[in-house]
């Protein structure tokens, strides 16, 4: 039994490098040049610290990436158009911004999977909603609330009246 899970965890732990061939190295890239990435200031995904070192999600992500494939890069801080105009010239290689992914957008650049979600989120006023309690105890005083609790005492009325029919002519010292 131990050899059975032993032999299964080595296979899981071999098959992402059978399937992927494992980490490239920087001799994929022409020449064995640094990569050009793109950033720009987007906390808390981007951020320029005030010693002019950048920090934030992406920027880890990146370097965690970078540093197992082996690649050799600098970061290039760029505005968001900028970044639109020199992806596609070659000014620079990649991006790690968050670029919002669009169809037009597509047609032009490949996007790796989306990490994270939007970053849109609806606003209203705090004294538009009412409290959550008050919302939860409307539900349940709602006539749909009523009409359900209805039917089920309903249903165990009707079944206790049979029972008791049937009970009552095999046991009558119990129902007098």
């Amino acid at each position: 039994m131990k050899i059975g899970r032993i032999l299964f965890l080595l296979f899981i732990l071999i098959q992402p490098t059978m399937i992927f061939g494992g980490p490239q190295s920087a001799a994929a890239f022409p020449g064995g040049e640094k990569l050009r990435v793109a950033v720009t200031e987007d906390p808390p995904y981007t951020m320029k610290t005030a010693d002019g070192r950048w920090t934030g999600f992406n920027v880890d992500s990146w370097s965690h990436v970078a540093r197992e494939l082996k690649l050799d890069y600098e970061l290039v801080e760029m505005s968001f158009e900028d970044i639109l105009q020199a992806l596609p010239e070659g000014a620079i290689d990649l991006s790690i911004a968050c670029l919002f992914q669009t169809p037009e957008r597509e047609k032009v650049f490949d996007f790796s999977t989306p990490i994270g979600s939007t970053r849109l989120a609806l606003a209203t006023l705090p004294d538009r909603i009412e409290h959550p309690w008050l919302s939860a105890l409307r539900i349940f005083i709602s006539w749909s609330t009523l009409k359900v609790v209805g039917i089920v005492i309903s249903i165990l009325f009707i079944i206790g009246f049979i029972f008791w029919l049937i009970e009552r002519e095999k046991n009558p010292e119990h129902f007098g």
